[in-house]
């Protein structure tokens, strides 16, 4: 596991969701497309344009000049219908074929729709014209990510909403109880929800950010594209018990009743929550619904005034009652004390070293490290040997990367600063396990990584 520093702000702020030129990858088959207009959505684009613009399109002589020229006014008009209404309708789009369905069928329906407002509607005006033109436009994968946030925040609000009112008739339901019938038991929570949205998280992080890497083995996916795996689970939790083994989480709920932890239903969607794992690390000997913790496990719950003034977010108030909240990741963090690492808030080698043979090990005796290498399983056979073989092929790259250079500190260091950002920024795995090894061997010499480029964890 690497840190991630991700955050999707700053991550996209540098593109821009409407149309530049480059978007364009054929304006001239565009035009000509809109310009026929043999098809609804066509006709309802084209009919938007400005009268010079469909003047342009009908005497355009595919000079380079005139292609210029025409490329800054498509993207002119385009943008226009970018921040008007919504560009969906259902004849509109009837003879459309979707890329990316789930998504496009998942932002047309009225719920979603509805909701749409500001970056979230041009967001989605630009994706459907991107399925539209597919062989013209580029796709903007701020526009993406923005369409599967819209999906989740109503997706987030119907599943408390299934909460509040299970809530309900589980307090109608013990107050009409008998007297002999107090032992009962009410089914518990079992909220329904839209796998399809965490899978395109999954897929957009896995490209984007991830590299086509487990968040927490960094080992690369081949053949298949794993798991969207929630940190804290969605469903159920359970802690480890002193013998190894597993055992259901209890919590008291907002109304003081014992419950089987319900899971983190309401964080079922937030990109925080949500990372991609590989089988094993989320599966079989790994996570599954183990979350430990330090202090103790929270779910939904009221809060005093005081503890409503040291939230971090405050975005998910109940709406039955102002002091109940579903707690955001940060502020479950400082109450329930998380002991797993997590890639985007922790620096996992200050928790965790890689020993020759590929071995996972705490890094001076952390807890967090030691209940990570356990909870995720970092020390299976299978990922072992490829972490291995991984730093015995690092070890030959950091000979070769020296190698390429004259014989100079500061070549070295830039050379070696390159081979590390491919480690920890591209799409090569095991970044931690590889200079750990490279520096385990070179410990010493003037080419020691941790000596070239300075100490890469904390000592103490």
């Amino acid at each position: 596991m690497i840190r991630i520093d991700f955050d999707p702000v700053e991550y996209l702020k540098s593109g821009t969701l409407l149309f530049v030129p480059d978007d364009l990858k054929d304006a001239a088959n565009l035009a000509a497309k809109l310009e026929a207009a043999i098809d609804p959505l066509s006709q309802y684009v084209y009919a938007q344009f400005s009268p010079e613009t469909q003047q342009q399109m009908k005497d355009f002589d595919a000079s380079a000049a005139a292609l210029d020229a025409l490329k800054n006014s498509l993207v002119e008009e385009l943008n226009k219908i970018l921040k008007g209404a919504g560009v969906f309708d259902k004849k509109r789009f009837a003879g459309v074929t979707l890329g990316r369905e789930t998504l496009i069928k998942g932002l047309t329906k009225p719920k979603p729709q509805a909701a749409l407002k500001d970056d979230s509607l041009i967001s989605c005006n630009r994706l459907l014209l991107e399925e539209a033109y597919s062989e013209d436009l580029l796709q903007n994968a701020r526009a993406e990510w923005n369409g599967w946030v819209s999906l989740a925040e109503v997706a987030t609000s119907d599943v408390i909403d299934q909460w509040e009112k299970w809530k309900k008739l589980r307090q109608d339901w013990m107050e009409n109880l008998e007297e002999g019938e107090k032992g009962k038991a009410f089914e518990g929570f079992k909220a329904k929800l839209d796998d399809d949205i965490w899978k395109g998280f999954r897929n957009w992080l896995l490209e984007h950010v991830f590299r086509n890497k487990c968040a927490y083995c960094e080992t690369p996916f081949v053949g298949f594209i794993g798991d969207a795996e929630h940190f804290r689970p969605k469903c159920e939790v359970s802690q480890l018990r002193e013998d190894g083994s597993s055992q259901k989480v209890t919590v008291v709920d907002e109304d003081n009743n014992e419950i089987a932890h319900p899971g983190y239903f309401w964080l079922a969607y937030n990109w925080q929550n949500l990372l991609p794992s590989c089988h094993l690390c989320n599966r079989y000997g790994g996570k599954k619904t183990l979350f430990p913790v330090t202090i103790s496990h929270v779910a939904v719950r009221r809060l005093t005034i005081t503890e409503i003034d040291h939230l971090i977010s405050k975005e998910k108030r109940s709406t039955l009652a102002e002091d109940i909240f579903y707690l955001q990741p940060k502020d479950l963090d400082a109450q329930e004390g998380r002991l797993l690492l997590h890639p985007y808030y922790d620096e996992p080698q200050d928790h965790i070293y890689f020993e020759v043979g590929g071995k996972a090990a705490e890094w001076r005796g952390s807890k967090q490290g030691a209940v990570s290498i356990r909870v995720y399983d970092l020390n299976n056979s299978s990922k072992v040997k490829a972490r291995d073989q991984g730093q015995r092929e690092g070890l030959r790259s950091y000979f070769s990367k020296l190698s390429g250079t004259k014989v100079d500190l500061n070549e070295w260091k830039k050379a070696i600063q390159e081979l590390k950002d491919e480690y920890y920024q591209g799409e090569r795995s095991y970044a931690v396990a590889v200079f750990d090894y490279v520096h385990q061997q070179l410990e010493g010499t003037d080419i020691d990584p941790d000596r070239l480029l300075g100490e890469r964890r904390k000592t103490t």
